[in-house]
C-alpha cells in the first residue's frame, strides 16, 4: 500500500508557484513601466530554497524582468541565492552591494528599492507585516506558500482591528 499524499503539503505547489510567479511577470510587463522602462524590476524578500527557486522561475520567463534587490535576515544566505540565482539567469540580475539587504526591518528597504514587484518567500511568521508593507507601498505582491495555514488578508483587513469589547 502506498502512502497518501496531503495536496496541501508545502512540496505539491512549487509548480503552481511557479506558474503564478511567471504569468505575473508576463501581465505586469505588460502594465508596468519602471522609471520609462518595460523592464518590471523585482525584489525577492527570503532567500532560502523557496526564496531563491521563485526567483529562478521569476526570471525565467520571456517577460522583460531583471532581480534589482534582495533581502534576508542572514547575509550569508543572500549571498548563497545570489550566487545561484545568477548562475541560472546571469543577464536578469542587476543586485549591487547597495540593494542588498539583511537583518530583520531589511524588507523595507528592499520594498523601498525602486522595484515594481516584491516576492515574498521568508518565513511565514514575518509574511503578514511584509505583505502589508509592500502592499501600502503600491508594489505588486507573490507570496510564497504559507505553513501553517493563514486566514486570507487583503490590505485593507490587515492588521485585524480589534473589536469593541462589550459592557457588562
Amino acid at each position: 500500500m502506498s502512502p497518501k499524499v496531503n495536496p496541501s503539503s508545502q512540496g505539491t505547489g512549487n509548480g503552481t508557484a511557479a506558474a503564478a510567479a511567471g504569468i505575473t511577470a508576463v501581465t505586469l510587463a505588460r502594465s508596468v513601466h519602471a522609471a520609462g522602462s518595460d523592464v518590471v524590476r523585482i525584489a525577492l524578500i527570503g532567500c532560502g530554497g523557496r526564496g531563491t527557486g521563485a526567483a529562478i522561475n521569476a526570471l525565467s520567463t520571456k517577460a522583460p524582468v531583471r532581480l534589482v534587490a534582495m533581502h534576508d535576515a542572514f547575509r550569508d544566505r543572500l549571498d548563497s541565492s545570489l550566487k545561484a540565482i545568477q548562475a541560472r539567469c546571469p543577464d536578469r540580475v542587476d543586485v549591487p552591494e547597495e540593494r542588498k539587504f539583511t537583518g530583520l526591518d531589511g524588507y523595507l528597504h528592499a520594498i523601498d528599492a525602486g522595484v515594481d514587484m516584491v516576492l515574498l518567500c521568508g518565513p511565514p511568521g514575518f509574511r503578514p507585516m511584509q505583505f502589508e508593507a509592500a502592499v501600502k507601498a503600491g508594489k505588486h505582491v507573490f507570496m510564497e506558500n504559507r505553513w501553517p495555514p493563514m486566514p486570507p488578508v487583503s490590505a485593507a483587513s490587515w492588521p485585524p482591528t480589534p473589536k469593541p469589547s462589550a459592557k457588562a
